[in-house]
């Protein structure tokens, strides 16, 4: 608890609060000041009286932010291979746009999934252990299904963008698609496979194209 309250309360729950009470009354109250208002008021409300009651407040909070840190880092470490384009973040059409929505549907499914997962066992005895570690439940579940998620989407992006680069006419790459569609059906439609039958399906009709 000691250790607690000394990394976590005064090195990140202070500063909010102490630039909070600056920004009331910048030329009376200095950061230092607003700090010593937060310690006296966090002493007042005798916090460690609360403990007992609101331990079961934060294992129902923390299933919902278990969710919300597995999606961030499965997207930054996993998905984008810690790679952001800093400038699309501030365009209103950006690739972070996802379609002018401003909505990531796989990560909505995966959080929403996440969270479900982890407060279920809130109101299903049988399912009370989910609860009990309700952070880890959230994390892992929105952790996998958002990377299976966004990998299943950048691969259908992949198959667009070959697509649509292809120097074919559009009356072939009808015909391309239609054979594309049953080597794909055959291989029990795994994703890299589609992808090689895109490449296998192109090259079989490049010959109509080039030679008429």
């Amino acid at each position: 608890m000691i250790i607690a309250t000394l990394s976590t309360n005064i090195a990140a729950n202070v500063i909010a609060p102490s630039n909070a009470f600056s920004n009331l009354w910048p030329k009376k109250i200095s950061f230092k000041m607003g700090g010593t208002i937060t310690g006296v008021i966090g002493i007042l409300i005798m916090p460690w009286w609360l403990l007992n009651e609101i331990s079961g407040f934060l294992i129902f909070v923390s299933g919902l932010l278990g969710p919300v840190l597995g999606i961030l880092i499965a997207d930054y470490y996993l998905v984008r291979k810690k790679k952001l384009e800093l400038a699309e973040l501030y365009k209103e059409e950006g690739i972070y746009s996802y379609n002018k929505t401003g909505f990531n549907t796989a990560a909505m499914i995966a959080l929403c999934i996440g969270v479900f997962a982890a407060l279920i066992g809130y109101w299903v005895p049988a399912l009370s252990f989910l609860y009990s570690l309700s952070w880890f439940t959230g994390f892992i579940i929105s952790f996998v299904l958002y990377y299976l998620l966004m990998k299943r989407l950048l691969c259908r992006w992949k198959t667009i963008k070959l697509l649509g680069s292809c120097v074919f006419c559009k009356s072939y790459r009808r015909i391309c698609m239609v054979t594309t569609w049953a080597y794909w059906l055959r291989s029990n439609g795994r994703c890299f496979s589609f992808l090689g039958c895109i490449r296998r399906s192109y090259r079989s009709h490049s010959r109509l194209v080039f030679y008429g």
